[in-house]
């Protein structure tokens, strides 16, 4: 697989999964509860290293590591439940020890490396499957915060964008990133 076929797929699954976060979190607001497995601490270690608490929740507060086991537990994008062992194998092999007592520090640095392998389209590495788990996991994170009540909420700033494009927005210096439903208007 070539870079531009890794983007092409990355593009389309990232446009999938962004259709399909709302009925995952209406199913974890109704109190459905994804199936307990040996991975919960590590997926929640993960998702708040990803996104930690700063001045706003991070995403293990904003219930992302539900989001993630749900997503992944439903074939959510053609994915699969087994990347969350992978990672953990990966992750123990590069610490060289239990990702999860690992020290802080080393934790930071065993997934930079990962996130940089991952990512490295130059070096071939980035199609490993280890690599395709992470950037899986990274993508669900990310989206999972992004369209929590917490991440588009507190993190970000709701406009609602009527169906017309205004290119005058005023921008302060303590303005934070705009969210909007362009997708669910009707024109």
């Amino acid at each position: 697989m070539d870079r531009r076929q890794v983007l092409s797929r990355g593009a389309a699954l990232t446009t999938t999964l962004a259709l399909s976060a709302a009925p995952l979190w209406r199913a974890i607001a109704a109190g459905e509860r994804a199936k307990a497995t040996p991975h919960d601490a590590l997926l929640d270690l993960l998702a708040e290293l990803t996104i930690p608490s700063t001045g706003t929740p991070g995403a293990r507060a904003a219930g992302v590591p539900a989001f993630v086991t749900f997503a992944l537990e439903r074939g959510l994008g053609g994915e699969s439940a087994r990347y969350i062992p992978d990672l953990a194998r990966a992750l123990a092999t590069h610490a060289g020890a239990s990702f999860l007592s690992a020290p802080p520090e080393r934790q930071h640095e065993v997934l930079e490396a990962l996130d940089a392998r991952a990512y490295s389209f130059a070096t071939g590495e980035a199609t490993t499957p280890v690599a395709v788990a992470w950037r899986t996991v990274k993508t669900l994170i990310v989206l999972g915060y992004y369209t929590s009540e917490i991440g588009a909420t507190r993190e970000l700033r709701y406009e609602f964008v009527p169906a017309r494009f205004d290119a005058d927005i005023p921008l302060g210096a303590d303005d934070v990133a705009l969210m909007n439903d362009w997708y669910g208007n009707t024109f």
